[in-house]
């Protein structure tokens, strides 16, 4: 049996089982083109929100968020800039990682996902990946 202290505490585990937040609130980010819009600097989160017509307050939650995880800075309150994590999410820069954002945080691949448990249990795949392709030529 494991003696629970503060010490042996599965940080690095729990960190883990934010995997999936962290991938849908880059999805957000990388959709709204976020980045984009921060790339001649910091932004107040009431123009964002209206400039991509989204929810200002859900808005400041996500970059909040990704401020936590190193993606964007607050250089004030509610005002918010690029990270060198997410000038990498922009489409002007080369080797943008944006499209990558979407298409991993998008339902083709999580829908993918989301299947796994039973997908081992039974052997079968979660779902056809090329007969949603086929079905979904935008996906790809």
């Amino acid at each position: 049996m494991i003696q629970r202290t503060a010490s042996t505490i599965p940080v690095q585990m729990l960190r883990m089982t934010d995997g999936l937040i962290v991938n849908q609130a880059l999805y957000a980010a990388a959709s709204l083109r976020i980045a984009d819009l921060l790339r001649n600097g910091p932004g107040n989160i009431r123009e964002l929100a209206a400039a991509v017509q989204v929810n200002e307050q859900a808005l400041y939650r996500v970059l909040r968020f990704l401020t936590g995880q190193g993606v964007f800075r607050e250089t004030r309150s509610r005002e918010f800039a690029n990270s060198a994590l997410s000038e990498w999410l922009r489409s002007d820069v080369p080797g943008s990682v944006r499209r990558i954002a979407l298409f991993r945080g998008g339902s083709y691949f999580v829908s993918a996902l989301t299947g796994l448990r039973d997908a081992v249990a039974t052997g079968v795949p979660a779902h056809d990946a090329f007969g949603r392709l086929r079905q979904n030529p935008e996906e790809a």
